[in-house]
């Protein structure tokens, strides 16, 4: 089987929403009454209305197999915290 890659940017979001959300189910489908999954939608809306988006959709035989999606950072966003676990470890003597 042949994997294909298609990139897609802010001007194909409303394009892929779709497909994205019916990824995302699939995925996460044992998990669908998480109020973040259920959230999947505002998310990809969001994303996709930044003109820095970016994502690349796999295809195998035609269908959607999987997709990494990003954004720039932008200055006003705090990078994420430490994992509990490291700062914990990074603190202790």
């Amino acid at each position: 089987m042949t994997l294909e890659l298609v990139h897609h940017d802010h001007s194909t979001a409303k394009a892929i929403r779709q497909t994205l959300i019916d990824v995302h189910a699939e995925v996460y489908a044992d998990q669908k009454d998480d109020p973040f999954v259920q959230r999947f939608p505002w998310f990809v809306d969001h994303w996709g209305g930044n003109p820095g988006f970016t994502c690349v959709i796999g295809y195998e035989q035609g269908e959607p197999v999987g997709y990494p999606a990003a954004l720039p950072r932008q200055p006003s966003v705090r990078r994420h915290a430490p994992h509990p676990a490291r700062l914990n470890s990074a603190i202790r003597p």
